[in-house]
């Protein structure tokens, strides 16, 4: 991947053999959010990552991974992003998955129809579903502070 910034220089940053990516955006600071997959076999989750222009890579929290998903909806600087989640085709339900990029279990998880949508706020303090033909608006927790 070759990312070139407003200042017009550019930065390079390879994939392993084998893997592929996805772009999910690309963040303020010039950095790209991205879901990685083909790393491990057995893992149909991948990683999501944020490549850095000084050529680091930070991986995010992410799914189990024996689960398939995506990103759905995020915060403009992936501080908090969410997902849908299933592996299994003949299921009519899967899982929503809320992020936090600073801790390593999920904010919220929930089974959830297929056929139902949600997103999460622009904030990332709340996320709204329609689900069995009600719209609903959920809180999550505030960030914690740093220290």
């Amino acid at each position: 991947m070759i990312a070139q910034g407003e200042d017009r220089t550019s930065w390079e940053v390879s994939l392993k053999d084998g893997e592929t990516a996805t772009l999910i955006g690309v963040l303020a600071d010039g950095s790209v959010a991205g879901q990685i997959s083909g790393i491990e076999k057995g893992n149909n989750a991948g990683q999501v990552v944020i490549w850095k222009k000084d050529q680091t890579k930070r991986v995010l929290p992410w799914i189990p991974a024996n689960d398939c998903g995506s990103v759905q909806s995020a915060t403009s600087d992936m501080s908090r992003y969410a997902t849908f989640t299933t592996c299994e085709d003949r299921s009519d339900n899967g899982h929503w998955v809320v992020f936090d990029h600073k801790l390593q279990v999920p904010l919220a998880s929930r089974r959830f129809p297929r056929n139902a949508r949600a997103v999460l706020s622009p904030d990332g303090l709340h996320y709204a579903s329609f689900e069995s033909g009600e719209f609903r608006i959920y809180s999550l927790p505030k960030p914690k502070k740093a220290a």
